[in-house]
């Protein structure tokens, strides 16, 4: 059986919406250190790391707007 991802973020254990492939452990987005948001087609903006939404001002503090991504 191949190497699985584990789900589980590798600080307190709550299960997380993404793992990375290169198995060095999920994140929670309370225990992201850094939330670099990103924009994916059919996804929207979401931190690649922890893959939590940004937050309602985040657009206007960025100085992107939605239609930018």
């Amino acid at each position: 059986m191949a190497n699985q991802p584990d789900f589980k973020c590798k600080v307190c254990g709550v299960e997380c919406a993404v793992a990375p492939a290169d198995n060095s452990g999920a994140i929670c987005p309370d225990h992201c250190e850094d939330h670099d948001y990103e924009y994916e087609r059919g996804e929207g903006h979401h931190c690649k790391h922890c893959f939590a939404e940004p937050p309602s001002d985040y657009f206007e503090d960025s100085g992107l707007w939605i239609g930018d991504a």
